[in-house]
C-alpha cells in the first residue's frame, strides 16, 4: 500500500516542475535576446541552433516530468 503523503509529494513535485518549465518558458520569451547573446559567446553556437536546443530540452523536460511524477500521480490518484 502507498502512503497518501507519497501520492501528494509527487502531484507537488509536478507542480513544482510545471513552474520551473513556465519560468523557463517566460524567461526565454521576455529575455530571449540576452540568454541568446550570453550563450552565443560562451558557446559560439547560432542563435537558431540556441533556440533549437532551448526548446528541445524544454520538451524533454516536460516530458520526463509528465513520466515520473504526474502519470505515477494520476494513476495512484485513481486507483486509490
Amino acid at each position: 500500500m502507498i502512503s497518501p503523503e507519497f501520492i501528494s509529494m509527487l502531484g507537488y513535485c509536478g507542480l513544482i516542475n510545471i513552474g520551473i518549465l513556465t519560468l523557463w518558458f517566460v524567461s526565454n520569451l521576455l529575455g530571449g535576446e540576452a540568454i541568446i547573446n550570453f550563450h552565443t559567446r560562451l558557446f559560439g553556437s547560432t542563435s537558431e541552433k540556441i533556440m533549437l536546443v532551448q526548446y528541445q530540452l524544454m520538451g524533454m523536460y516536460k516530458l520526463l516530468n509528465f513520466m515520473f511524477f504526474l502519470v505515477p500521480w494520476l494513476v495512484l490518484t485513481l486507483t486509490k
